[in-house]
């Protein structure tokens, strides 16, 4: 393994040799055409790591096209065999506070609807973005900053998070545009966020400098979901008027 590998590259050419599946060759096809700046992941390379950045972001994203649940399965995947790494070298990219996703997901997106618009048959004139949050369950209490949240449609407290999502749909195909990940104080002074001291005192914790951009993904966590909500807006805004995307935070 070497940083001039191309992996969507290798993947393409595999299967138009070994596979009649036009499915994965038009995937693979897609994907090969987006391209992403090392600048725009953020991160830097480990050094210990054989792979890039960018490689390990492709990996990941290739995890559900090859039935990978998560990074702990990959080793007894099919991926592994032609890309042989560790499931830390995964890890401690997930973990990096530097890793600029919201970069990321804006810079996928604008390629990949420039792509798609230009390849389909079918036009519309409706363009309008979607914000809705969701239920986000979890199940042990060491996950970071994890609490109890309402939920609607349980209608009682349940551990997790709430995640609010926007996306943007032309009427045919819908894209994520942007992310948040929320959490509630709780009614009680005495269980904050609905959790009793030992609950909380469980929870995994690390101090984070304030220069990584993680620092902004955890001072919405417990922010009003309606001016995080604005502020998402605003982005995609400013991504439909070209603003470079390198901006945002």
């Amino acid at each position: 393994m070497n940083k001039n590998r191309h992996i969507i590259g290798e993947l393409q050419e595999f299967f138009a040799n070994n596979d009649a599946s036009k499915a994965i060759n038009s995937i693979s096809t897609i994907m090969n055409s987006i391209r992403i700046q090392s600048k725009v992941i953020g991160s830097v390379k480990n050094p210990n790591c054989k792979f890039t950045c960018l490689q390990v972001l492709q990996l990941l994203v290739l995890f559900p096209f090859f039935s990978v649940k998560n990074a702990a399965n990959y080793s007894s995947s099919a991926l592994c065999k032609l890309f042989t790494c560790d499931k830390d070298m995964f890890y401690r990219f997930m973990n990096d506070g530097n890793v600029n996703w919201r970069c990321i997901i804006y810079s996928v997106f604008r390629q990949l609807y420039s792509r798609v618009s230009r390849k389909t048959t079918a036009k519309s004139d409706v363009k309008c973005v979607i914000i809705d949050d969701t239920d986000l369950p979890k199940t042990g209490f060491k996950t970071e900053k994890i609490g109890k949240v309402f939920s609607h449609t349980q209608m009682k407290p349940i551990l997790g998070f709430k995640a609010m999502f926007l996306c943007f749909t032309d009427g045919i195909s819908q894209s994520i545009l942007d992310f948040s990940l929320h959490g509630e104080e709780g009614k009680r002074s005495d269980k904050p966020q609905g959790l009793s001291k030992k609950q909380a005192n469980s929870r995994y914790t690390k101090e984070r400098s304030e220069d990584e951009r993680i620092a902004k993904r955890s001072s919405e966590y417990l922010a009003s979901k309606i001016e995080t909500a604005i502020s998402m807006l605003k982005r995609s805004i400013c991504i439909f008027r070209r603003i470079p995307v390198q901006h945002f935070r």
